[in-house]
C-alpha cells in the first residue's frame, strides 16, 4: 500500500492563545525547560516556539531517555554540547534531588541566575506529550500538573510554585504548525505527540515495523510472536500472525490486524518493545 498524504496539522484554538501567551511572557522569563522526547530530540521540538524563544535563555530536556537507546542519548548529549547547547536528560526514576538537579542546570545554562536570591521566573514548554507535567511534577515533589498518556492534557497555563524565589510556568503543548514529511509525523504519532486524528496508524505501524525489523528484531520477535521466532519481511504477514497470536481476531475469523497496528504503536509509545531511539544526531 502507498503512503498517503498525512492530513495538516490544524492547531487548535487553546494552541493559538497559547502561543500568544508565550510572546508576553518571555520578556519576564529568566529560563525555559523545554521538554522533547529523547527517542526523537529535533523532530520533537517545535519551530514555532523556537522562534518565540530566541532571545530567552533556554535549557533542553531531553525527557524520556528511560524509553531510549543509552548510547544514542549520550551521543545527542555531546552533539548538544558541541554546538553549545544546554541539554539535560530527564527519566521518571532515578533523578537527584530538585535542588540538586537545579544548580546543575545553573552550570550548564550560566544566563540562569538560580543562585542569587531574587525572584524567577520559568516556563515549560513543548510539543504535546513529551512529559512536561512530569518534569513539573518532579521539581515539585508531588503531583500538581496534569499527567496523562493523552496528547494535550493540558489546556491552560498553571502558575506553580516551585521554591521560594521561583515559580514556573506549565503551558499547553503547541505542535508545529506543519508537518508534511511523512517520516517524521510517523516519528511523532510513535511517541505519542499525536491524536490518531492526524496519522494512520497502520502506515506508522508498518513504518515501525521496518525501524525494529532492522534495528531491535529479536525484541521484535519476542513481544509479537515468539522468542527467537523468524520475522516475515512483508509487514502483512506479520500483522496477521501477530493478531492471530495475540488472539485479535474480529467476527468471522478474521485476524483483526487494525487492533494489532494500534496496538504496536501504543506499545512503542509507552516503552514496552525495546529502548529505541528513532533519531540519531547526524
Amino acid at each position: 500500500m502507498n503512503e498517503t498524504s498525512p492530513p495538516k496539522l490544524i492547531l487548535p484554538s487553546h494552541m493559538k492563545k497559547a502561543l500568544l501567551r508565550l510572546e508576553l511572557l518571555t520578556d519576564k522569563t529568566d529560563i525555559v525547560f523545554e521538554i522533547t522526547d529523547a527517542r526523537a530530540p529535533l523532530i520533537s521540538r517545535s519551530p514555532t516556539i523556537e522562534k518565540i524563544l530566541k532571545n530567552t535563555p533556554v535549557i533542553r530536556i531531553l525527557a524520556k531517555a528511560d524509553l531510549a537507546s543509552p548510547a544514542a542519548t549520550r551521543s545527542w548529549l555531546s552533539a548538544f554540547c558541541n554546538a553549545g547547547v544546554p541539554a539535560e536528560v530527564f527519566t521518571s526514576t532515578g533523578m537527584p534531588s530538585p535542588e540538586k538537579f537545579l544548580k546543575k542546570i545553573q552550570h550548564l545554562q550560566r544566563d540562569f541566575p538560580y543562585n542569587q536570591k531574587r525572584l524567577l521566573r520559568g516556563l515549560v514548554v513543548g510539543i504535546p506529550n513529551t512529559g512536561k507535567s512530569t518534569f513539573i511534577n518532579y521539581l515539585l515533589s508531588r503531583r500538581s500538573a496534569p499527567v496523562s498518556a493523552r496528547p494535550g492534557a493540558t489546556r491552560s497555563f498553571q502558575l506553580l510554585n516551585i521554591a521560594p524565589n521561583f515559580y514556573l510556568y506549565d503551558t499547553p503543548g503547541i505542535l508545529p504548525p506543519r508537518c508534511e514529511i511523512i517520516e517524521q509525523r510517523h516519528i511523532l504519532a510513535l511517541i505519542g505527540a499525536l491524536q490518531e486524528s492526524f496519522f494512520n496508524p497502520e502506515e506508522t505501524a508498518r513504518y515501525l515495523y521496518s525501524r525494529l525489523l532492522e534495528d531491535a528484531p529479536d525484541e521484535l520477535a519476542q513481544r509479537y510472536l515468539a522468542a527467537g521466532a523468524s520475522l516475515p519481511e512483508s509487514f502483512d504477514a506479520f500483522v496477521e500472525t501477530a493478531a492471530v497470536k495475540r488472539k485479535f481476531i474480529k467476527k468471522g475469523g478474521l485476524a483483526d490486524t487494525d487492533r494489532l497496528c494500534r496496538a504496536m504503536v501504543n506499545d512503542f509509545t509507552k516503552g514496552k518493545i525495546c529502548k529505541i531511539t528513532l533519531e540519531n544526531p547526524h
